[in-house]
């Protein structure tokens, strides 16, 4: 009987660490993703002529291409 608690206790911990990388995993891809974007971001401004077009790229109205 004490096997099949131990087995229990095992399964449930193993449950939880799974969960719990899991969510570092998700969480690490959204960082990912965020900065992947700030990158377009800054490529796109390092090629911009004027002011103008830089505080446009920042702020998000980027339309140039």
């Amino acid at each position: 009987m004490e096997s099949l608690e131990d087995k229990d206790k095992t399964i449930a911990i193993l449950k939880n660490r799974n969960v719990k990388v899991l969510r570092d995993v998700q969480r690490l891809e959204m960082e990912l993703a965020a900065v992947q974007c700030e990158n377009d971001k800054l490529r796109k401004i390092a090629n911009l002529e004027n002011e103008q077009d830089f505080l446009s790229a920042i702020y998000g109205n980027f339309d140039k291409d």
